[in-house]
């Protein structure tokens, strides 16, 4: 606010000057001048009244538009949080239902699903996360990039292929397969990470957003086609 008037304040002295001492000049010109200058008093009036206005509106407007700016920045932050905390838990709800089912068979398919998709759509604006929130997230990240690469390797299917994105066969029944361990090991080194990141976030997302219901509304994605 105060800037704003600062900035104006060449434009309020002349004003002044104008309003204030054009009648005074009109009024040592004699009398002639003087009923002219009566004449000019309602104008004057008029146009002071009218450049108070513009300034009030001016000095509110400095006023408003930081907290306007400050509610929109919050809501953004509010808004990405929830964003990712929500693809974190569904990625670790997707890995964990994942391992429970290699305990109970000998075939699967894993789902390396695309996730991480609002983390990098997000980078820009990584900044209104709090430092380790954006670090929790980001080992996260390359910590599914190289499990995924991993579980891919081991399991010697399309190597030249892009790991993510697929659903990654494994036939543990087989002699050359994997062990079962190995696989469960890399699927919950995505799944602890990804949880760690989820957990940063938690505390400063909005309340509805802890509550026993969200959480259970999560969708994991790709646990439809998986097949298992």
């Amino acid at each position: 606010m105060r800037r704003a008037i600062w900035e104006l304040s060449p434009l309020i002295l002349f004003t002044l000057w104008l309003f204030g001492a054009l009648p005074l000049i009109h009024l040592n010109k004699g009398s002639i001048m003087a009923d002219s200058t009566n004449s000019l008093w309602p104008s004057i009036i008029s146009g002071l009244f009218a450049f108070v206005g513009v300034i009030a509106g001016l000095a509110w407007n400095a006023r408003q538009t930081p907290k306007t700016e400050d509610r929109l920045r919050a809501n953004a932050r509010a808004v990405l949080r929830t964003s990712l905390w929500a693809e974190l838990t569904s990625l670790a709800k997707l890995m964990r239902e994942e391992i429970d089912y290699i305990k109970e068979n000998d075939f699967t398919w894993i789902p390396l699903v695309q996730s991480f998709q609002i983390y990098i759509a997000n980078l820009p604006n990584l900044g209104l996360l709090t430092p380790g929130q954006a670090r929790k997230i980001t080992e996260a990240y390359y910590q599914y990039q190289e499990s995924a690469g991993y579980i891919a390797q081991m399991a010697r299917d399309q190597p030249d292929k892009p790991a993510i994105g697929r659903h990654i066969p494994y036939d543990f029944a087989k002699s050359d397969s994997p062990t079962k361990q190995d696989v469960i090991n890399a699927l919950d080194a995505i799944a602890s990470k990804a949880e760690d990141a989820a957990q940063e976030l938690k505390p400063q997302l909005p309340e509805d957003e802890n509550s026993p219901a969200t959480v259970a509304a999560i969708v994991s994605p790709g646990s439809q086609s998986q097949g298992n």
